[in-house]
């Protein structure tokens, strides 16, 4: 009886897998052929820089992901609202201790990584080989 139950759990973890949920997306970014197109909403992703390049994405896909090499990405339009998440994978082997950009979605001067005013945004980076954030919202009431 364990056996034919340890087969049945088996086929069953067998056939699923990871899924990602969309519903409710605000913007999303397969980087297909190096693509910065948001399929959502059309809030395309800016490279700045020039030593970008494309590279296999971690389930060996040729052209699906990106080496930004110093670059960073930026959106033209901030996100409104009070809830953002974001999901991405980060390969690196940069252990460095000064910030390395990686997406940019901020009024902020990008020399100095500070806010004034009342700019608002975020700024995703990579500093000691971790992920770090810089953000600053504005609540309305």
């Amino acid at each position: 009886m364990k056996t034919k139950l340890l087969y049945v759990l088996l086929f069953a973890f067998g056939i699923t897998y990871g899924q990602f949920p969309t519903n409710g997306l605000i913007a999303q970014y397969e980087f297909t052929n190096g693509s910065f197109t948001d399929a959502i909403s059309s809030a395309n992703l800016t490279q700045n820089g020039t030593a970008l390049t494309q590279v296999a994405d971690r389930l060996s896909n040729a052209t699906n992901a990106v080496n930004l090499n110093g670059d960073y990405l930026t959106r033209s339009n901030l996100t409104s609202g009070n809830n953002i998440t974001y999901s991405f994978w980060v390969k690196t082997s940069t252990n460095s201790n000064d910030l390395k950009t990686i997406i940019d979605d901020s009024q902020k001067n990008s020399t100095n990584n500070n806010f004034s005013g009342s700019q608002i945004g975020y700024t995703i980076m990579l500093k000691n080989g971790k992920i770090v954030a810089n953000f600053r919202m504005q609540h309305r009431a």
